[in-house]
Formats: structure tokens, C-alpha cells, sequence
């Protein structure tokens, strides 16, 4: 408080986290300082400003305690390396975002009159947007990962809802196409004055329409280090190296772990291997690009399908929540290129005739996976369930409910899995 900012909380809370075995005592740890909190709110002589910062760098504390997807180390990657044209262009994609989605759910309206009312505005708007937001991102970092996690993940929930089989007023995938060839055109037209911008952008819609026309035409995933800040960290490029030659090794890993301690009935093995796989392709992108922005969308995306979906039953839900625990120590383990304790029946071999990461990259690979794991924690609650000083994580903003009251904040736009600290009851959150 003193010098302001929030460092030397996160150093001393990482050294608490670091340093402490919790064990038993964790739950209990968490309820003191907590306690401590609501002491820190009861101090007649602070002002308001002071005990909000307070109150702040507790959070903050607590987070290493208990480590949530909002924990401070949750961080969009690196920038500083980017061309700084691209940079501006990603800038003016992101701006215009909003005006693409309407011009694009516009040309849908017109163009295709039978789903006026049968398609959801809002939603379509919602999915333009992310796309969008992949493209910038993949635009300045010469990727092609975040695209194509964007539109695979768009193309299946089309499939899963029936909007690209046969709906109430037919098919939308057509619609679809063409409304993302619209997309395309809108976004050519924002960043055309910049040559390398505008060769990269196109190629990233290709991939999507690509993808959306048939979710077979993934191409091959491309996450080049460029001048990223981890690139010139040998410890976190040996992470990537090693996680990618064990890959085979920690999915087998996960499926004969969950085969080895009673699968529930209706476990899917290929859903099983498939998601490990992609969730770590988002651990090895965070890896290679710093911070945690894409282990959180795929930790959120996984959290759509499987809890806010309800798509599997709660015996398999533990299960995977366990799997991924397991993934997240052997992880850690395997990046390090120590022996990890492997499941019966887990018959293929480790690598570790190459060069290890680093501590510190090997702990980061386990922290993102945790990320899932705790999404997969999260849980909702009713109208007016709040508990003051409780901290939760947005997943419906509702029609008309005020967070900057719920969360005793003034002028903050919130937006989904955003969090905030209770300081009243109220509804359309969950957890975390």
C-alpha cells in the first residue's frame, strides 16, 4: 500500500503458497484471512480508498492459497515483442468488433429472411466477436492456433445445438458460411493499408470458413516464438519441446489413470484423449507466448460443454476432474524430465533424454491445468445466495443485474467470468 501496486503481496503469497504444505490446514487458512478481511473492512479509522487496496492485496494473497482462473499471475501474453503496426491493427480489429458483429447479423436478416426469429442475434454477434478476437491475436503472433480453437470450437456447438443439420427453419450453415465471408470482407477492409496484416488476416478467415465447412480441414497448428519474451527463456522452450515428444505418453497417462480407478458407466474413451489433447495444446500456447489467456479459454470452453451443459453425469464429472489433477502433477514432473509415477497399463515410454525446463516453467504447466480442473469446480447458484466477502466468477450477466452494486464498485463493466467479491446478495454468478 505503501508504494502502491500489488507485487510484493504476490511475492509474499507465492512464498506462502510455495513454502506451506496446507494439507488439512488449507480450508482453515483460507477462513483467517478472510476473517482478517472483514477485520480490515470493520476499521472505523481507514478510509474507504485505503481499505478497498487492502482488502484488494488480501484477495490477492488468498488467490496463491487457493488458486483460482483469476489468480494474479492470469495474464494476457506478452506484447512488447509485436511489430508495432500490428499492433496498431489489432487494436482497430478489436475496436471494430462490435460494428462488424451487427453488419454481420445485418446481412443474415437480408439475406437470409427464413431464420429472422430463429436464430439467436445476440449469440451470433457474441461468436463473431470471438473469432474476431482469435484472429487479432493470431495476426500479431504469425499463429494460426487461436483461429483454429475458435472456429472448431464454433463448429462444434453448431453441431451439438443442430443449427448445421436441420433446425426449425433448416439448416444455418449456409448462412453461416457466407455470413463469416462477410466477416472476412469487413476485416480486409480495416487492416488492408498494411500489407503483412492484411496476407495474415485473410489466411486466418480461410482457415475458418475452411473449418466451418467441414471441421475436418484443420491445418496443421503453427505457434512460432518470434521475438516472445519465453523465447529467449531456454527453460520454457525446453517446456514446449518436452510436453510436445510426451504428448502421446501424459494422454495415455490420463486415460489409463481414469481406467485404473473405476471408470463410470458411459466414460468415452476418444472424448477422453481428444480433450487432453487440446487442452494441451493451450498449455503448450501459453508455454510458448507467456501468460494464461488461452488455458483459460479452453478451461472455459470445456467448463461450457461438460458442467454448464450438463452433459455428463456427476460420477464422470469427479472422475475428470481427478484425471486432470493427475494430468497437472504428472505434468509438472515430466517437464522437468523426472520419472513420473505412471498408471497400470500406461505402456508407453516417457521422454527424458532432453534437455529439462526450468522450475519455474515446469510449476506454470501445472498451474494452467489447474485452471481446468477449477473450472470444472465451479457450481451456480440462485437468486439472492450471495455470501458477503465470497468471491465469484460471472457466467450470466442477466437482464438487469447491477455487479458495480453486488460488488460495491463504481463505473467497472463486467462482462462473463469476470469475478468480483460479494458485498451483497444477488443472483447470476457462480463460484470460484
Amino acid at each position: 500500500m505503501t508504494y502502491g501496486g500489488n507485487q510484493e503481496t504476490v511475492v509474499a503469497g507465492k512464498a506462502y503458497y510455495d513454502g506451506e504444505a496446507l494439507g488439512m490446514e488449507k480450508l482453515q487458512t483460507i477462513d483467517a484471512y478472510t476473517f482478517f478481511k472483514t477485520q480490515l473492512k470493520a476499521v472505523a479509522e481507514v478510509n474507504s480508498g485505503d481499505q478497498a487496496k487492502a482488502v484488494a492485496l488480501i484477495d490477492d494473497l488468498l488467490s496463491f492459497i487457493d488458486p483460482k482462473i483469476e489468480d494474479p499471475m492470469s495474464v494476457n501474453p506478452d506484447t512488447s515483442w509485436v511489430d508495432s503496426e500490428l499492433f496498431v491493427f489489432s487494436d482497430k480489429l478489436k475496436a471494430e468488433a462490435d460494428s462488424v458483429a451487427k453488419a454481420t447479423t445485418d446481412y443474415i436478416n437480408a439475406n437470409f429472411p427464413v431464420l429472422v426469429g430463429f436464430y439467436n442475434v445476440a449469440t451470433c454477434q457474441r461468436d463473431v466477436k470471438l473469432i474476431i478476437e482469435a484472429v487479432r491475436w493470431d495476426m500479431m503472433f504469425n499463429s494460426n492456433f487461436r483461429t483454429i480453437v475458435a472456429a472448431r470450437s464454433y463448429y462444434r456447438s453448431q453441431v451439438v445445438t443442430g443449427n448445421f443439420t436441420t433446425g426449425s427453419a433448416g439448416s444455418q450453415k449456409p448462412a453461416t458460411i457466407a455470413a463469416f465471408g462477410v466477416v472476412k470482407v469487413a476485416l480486409d477492409e480495416i487492416v488492408k493499408s498494411d500489407s503483412v496484416a492484411q496476407s495474415r488476416v485473410a489466411a486466418l478467415m480461410d482457415i475458418v470458413l475452411a473449418i466451418l465447412n467441414d471441421v475436418a480441414n484443420i491445418p496443421a497448428i503453427s505457434t512460432p516464438y518470434g521475438a516472445t519474451p519465453n523465447a529467449v527463456d531456454i527453460g520454457y522452450l525446453n517446456a514446449t519441446l518436452i510436453l510436445e515428444a510426451n504428448r502421446d505418453y501424459l494422454i495415455e497417462e490420463v486415460y489409463r489413470f481414469v481406467q485404473a480407478n473405476s471408470p463410470p458407466p458411459g466414460y468415452d474413451v476418444d472424448k477422453c484423449k481428444r480433450d487432453t489433447s487440446l487442452i494441451l495444446d493451450a498449455v503448450k500456447y501459453d508455454l510458448t507466448y507467456g501468460g494464461s489467456l488461452e488455458t483459460k479459454v479452453a478451461a472455459k470452453a470445456y467448463y461450457e460443454e461438460v458442467v454448464a451443459a450438463d452433459s455428463l453425469p456427476d460420477a464422470q464429472l469427479e472422475k475428470t476432474k481427478d484425471a486432470f489433477n493427475r494430468l497437472a502433477n504428472t505434468i509438472e514432473l515430466v517437464l522437468k524430465t523426472e520419472n513420473a509415477p505412471e498408471s497400470f497399463g500406461n505402456t508407453l515410454t516417457q521422454v527424458t533424454n532432453l534437455d529439462p525446463a526450468s522450475a519455474d516453467a515446469a510449476a506454470q504447466a501445472k498451474a494452467l491445468v489447474n485452471i481446468v480442473t477449477r473450472a470444472l469446480t465451479l457450481y451456480t447458484i440462485g437468486t439472492n445466495n450471495l455470501t458477503v466477502g465470497t468471491k465469484y466468477i460471472i457466467v450470466d450477466l442477466g437482464t438487469s443485474t447491477d455487479f458495480n452494486t453486488l460488488a460495491d464498485t463504481t463505473g467497472v463493466t463486467y462482462a462473463v467470468y469476470d469475478t468480483f467479491t460479494a458485498a451483497v446478495t444477488g443472483s447470476g454468478v457462480a463460484v470460484s
